[in-house]
C-alpha cells in the first residue's frame, strides 16, 4: 500500500505483475494448449476497471495486453506434440498396469489444473486414469485439509494419478507409486532425486518429458 502511493513505484509494481503473468502464459503455451495460455492471460490485472485512477503506464499495459490477447486468440489451434506423446506414454502404462498409481510433476500450480482437465477431456485417458491436482499451501494452493483429502483418495483408489508441483517432492506422506512423470522440469539434482524417491513400488518407471528447444528451460 505504501509503495503504490508513489506513482513511479506503482508503475514498476504494475509492470512486474504483468511480466509475471506473461512468463506464466509463455510457459503454459509451450506445455499445454492455446486455450490454457489465454486462460492465464485473462487473469492479468485490469487497473482501469471500475476506477478512474489508473496511471498512464497501466493504461498502456492494458492496451498492449488487449492487442496480444486478440492476436493469440486468432492463432490457429494446434495440438501440442508434447501432450500427444505424453498421452501415449500414459495409455501404455495404465493399460498394462491397471492398478498403477503415479505422480505427474508440472512447473506451476495452475498447470496441475490444466493436466487434470486435459486427462478428463480425453475419452481414452479418462477410461484408465482418475486424476486429481494437489499443491502446497501458497496463496493459490491447497489447504492442509484439502491435501489430506486428496492423499487419502489416492491411497484408497479414488485417484490413481496426482498432478502436482514440487510439494510432493518435498515431503508429504504419499503412498508408494510405480510411475513418476516430470513434465517440462529441469530442476536441480536434489529435486530430481526427491522425485525419484516417490517411485518406491516394484517395477517403477520415471519419465522426464522435455521439449528440447524450449526457451523457458534454462
Amino acid at each position: 500500500a505504501v509503495l503504490s502511493g508513489n506513482p513511479n513505484q506503482r508503475d514498476v509494481i504494475s509492470v512486474i505483475d504483468y511480466l509475471k503473468q506473461y512468463v506464466l502464459a509463455r510457459m503454459t503455451y509451450e506445455d499445454f494448449e492455446k486455450e490454457n495460455a489465454l486462460d492465464v492471460l485473462s487473469q492479468v490485472p485490469i487497473y482501469s476497471e471500475g476506477t478512474s485512477d489508473a496511471t498512464q503506464t497501466e493504461r498502456e499495459l492494458e492496451e498492449k495486453h488487449a492487442q496480444v490477447f486478440k492476436m493469440l486468440s486468432e492463432l490457429p489451434t494446434q495440438r501440442n506434440q508434447l501432450l500427444l506423446e505424453t498421452e501415449q506414454l500414459l495409455l501404455d502404462h495404465f493399460k498394462s498396469k491397471p492398478k498403477s498409481r503415479g505422480i505427474f510433476f508440472v512447473r506451476s500450480i495452475v498447470h496441475t489444473k490444466y493436466i487434470t482437465q486435459w486427462i478428463n477431456s480425453s475419452h481414452k485417458l479418462k477410461e484408465v486414469i482418475r486424476p486429481s491436482p494437489i499443491t502446497g499451501h501458497s496463496q493459490k494452493g491447497f489447504t492442509k485439509e484439502e491435501q489430506i483429502r486428496v492423499i487419502e483418495g489416492f491411497r484408497n483408489g479414488q485417484f490413481n494419478l496426482l498432478a502436482s508441483t514440487s510439494v510432493l517432492e518435498e515431503g508429504l506422506d504419499v503412498p508408494d507409486c510405480d510411475l513418476v512423470i516430470r513434465f517440462q522440469l529441469l530442476s536441480n539434482e536434489i529435486a530430481a532425486v526427491q522425485a525419484q524417491g516417490r517411485a518406491r513400488a516394484c517395477d517403477s518407471m520415471i519419465h522426464t518429458v522435455i521439449q528440447s528447444q524450449s526457451a523457458m528451460n534454462y
